[in-house]
C-alpha cells in the first residue's frame, strides 16, 4: 500500500491518481481504510458527489463514535450546503438518528445545527417535511414543533402552520405548543366552545405547575365574558391558589368581584394582603376592600379602607373616590381627610395649596381633629 501514501503531488498527479482511485472504487474497495480516506478527501476536492456519498458509507459504519459523527455532520454538510438536496440530507439524518440514539437536543445540535451554517429556511424546511415521514415519537414532535417555528417566524405560511400543529396534535394529543396554537386559533375566530376544549386540555397537561393557575385564569374570563356561564367561572378561579402568586391571585378577585361574588372577594382580599410585595401592592389591595364595602353600604368600613389605602400610597383616584363617597354621605370629617391628602401628597402643586385653601375657608382643620 506505500504507493497510496499521502505525499505532496501537483494538481496532475492528483488528477491521475484520482482516475485511478475511481477506476479501483467502482470494483470495490477492500483496503486500508487509510486509502478510502484519503480517495474521499479527493472526491470531496473534486466536488465528485455521485462517488462520494456512494463510498463514505464504509466510514460512516466502521471505526470510533467520534469518527462517525464527524463523517455523518461532513455528509450532512455537503447533502445541506452543497448540493442542496433535502432527501439525501433527510436520509442521512435518519441515518444519524438510528446509529446514536441520541436525545432530540443532542441530536439537534450535532447533526442539524452544525450543518445549517447558512440560513436556508425554504431548504430547512423541506428537509425537515422530509425527515417527518421518517421519524416517530418524540423525535417526530420536535421536528413538527420545528417547522411549524419555520412557517411561523420564518417563511410566514399561515397553511402550512397549520397543517403542522394539526399533524403534531394527532402525533400526540397532549402536546402543549399543539394545543396553544388551537387555543388562540379558536379564540381569534370567536369559536368559544372550542376554545374551551382546548383550555381544559391545557390544563390538564399542566396541573400542578407554576403556569396552570393563568390558563385557569383565562378559561374563566371565557366562561364569565363569553359563555354567559359565571357560576362556572367561579368554580374554576375557586381553584386557583394563592402559590400562583399576587397578579394571578389579583385576577381572580377582580373577576370575583365583577360577578358580584362580594363574600368570596374578600376572603380572596385576605389572601392578596398578605401576598402584597410592597405599600403600592398593599394601598391597592385596600383600596379593593373599600369598594367591596362601598357596595355593601357600609361606609364605615369603606372610609377606614380608603384612608388606609391612601396611608400606604397616595394616588389621586383614591382620594376622588373617597371624596365623592364622603359628599354623597355628608361625611364631612371624610372630606377633610381627603383633602389633607390631597394638601400633603398631590403632585401638582395648585392642587396642594386649592386644598389648603378649603380647609382654611370652611375651617375644616377643626373637624378633622375633632
Amino acid at each position: 500500500m506505500s504507493e497510496h501514501n499521502i505525499a505532496p503531488m501537483d494538481m496532475a498527479s492528483k488528477v491521475k491518481r484520482l482516475e485511478q482511485a475511481i477506476a479501483d472504487l467502482k470494483g470495490g474497495f477492500s483496503g486500508d481504510h487509510k486509502v478510502l480516506k484519503q480517495y474521499l478527501r479527493w472526491l470531496y476536492e473534486f466536488e465528485c458527489w455521485d462517488l462520494y456519498f456512494k463510498h463514505i458509507s464504509p466510514l460512516l459504519k466502521q471505526g470510533d463514535t467520534k469518527e462517525k459523527k464527524r463523517y455523518y455532520q461532513q455528509a450532512l454538510m455537503v447533502a445541506f450546503n452543497v448540493i442542496e438536496d433535502p432527501v439525501i440530507y433527510s436520509q442521512y439524518l435518519v441515518a444519524a438518528a438510528k446509529e446514536f440514539d441520541l436525545p432530540f437536543s443532542e441530536f439537534w445540535k450535532l447533526m442539524i445545527s452544525e450543518t445549517m451554517k447558512y440560513k436556508d429556511y425554504h431548504l430547512e424546511a423541506q428537509t425537515l417535511e422530509s425527515l417527518s415521514l421518517e421519524s416517530k415519537g418524540d423525535f417526530l414532535e420536535r421536528i413538527l414543533e420545528r417547522l411549524a417555528l419555520i412557517y411561523e417566524e420564518k417563511l410566514y405560511r399561515e397553511d402550512l402552520i397549520h397543517h403542522s400543529f394539526e399533524r403534531l396534535l394527532k402525533a400526540n394529543q397532549s402536546n402543549r405548543r399543539a394545543l396553544v396554537f388551537f387555543k388562540n386559533f379558536s379564540m381569534q375566530r370567536q369559536e368559544w366552545v372550542q376554545a374551551e376544549t382546548y383550555l381544559k386540555s391545557i390544563i390538564r397537561v399542566l396541573a400542578d405547575t407554576p403556569e396552570d393557575a393563568s390558563y385557569r385564569l383565562e378559561l374563566a374570563h371565557l366562561y364569565f365574558h363569553y359563555l354567559d356561564e359565571s357560576d362556572l367561572a367561579l368554580q374554576v378561579v375557586a381553584g386557583i391558589e394563592p402559590k400562583a402568586g399576587y397578579r394571578v391571585f389579583k385576577a381572580k378577585f377582580m373577576l370575583m368581584y365583577h360577578a358580584g361574588e362580594y363574600k368570596h372577594s374578600i376572603e380572596t382580599l385576605r389572601t392578596l394582603e398578605q401576598l402584597a410585595e410592597d405599600s403600592q401592592q398593599l394601598a391597592l389591595v385596600y383600596f379593593h376592600y373599600a369598594s367591596i364595602y362601598g357596595s355593601l353600604n357600609n361606609m364605615k368600613r369603606a372610609f377606614r379602607y380608603y384612608e388606609k389605602s391612601l396611608d400606604k400610597n397616595f394616588h389621586v383616584v383614591v382620594a376622588r373616590k373617597y371624596g365623592a363617597h364622603c359628599a354623597r354621605y355628608s361625611y364631612y370629617v371624610g372630606i377633610a381627610n381627603m383633602l389633607g391628602y390631597i394638601a400633603q401628597h398631590a403632585e401638582r402643586k395648585s392642587h396642594r395649596l386649592r386644598a389648603k385653601q378649603i380647609i382654611k375657608t370652611f375651617k375644616l382643620g377643626d373637624l378633622r381633629s375633632s
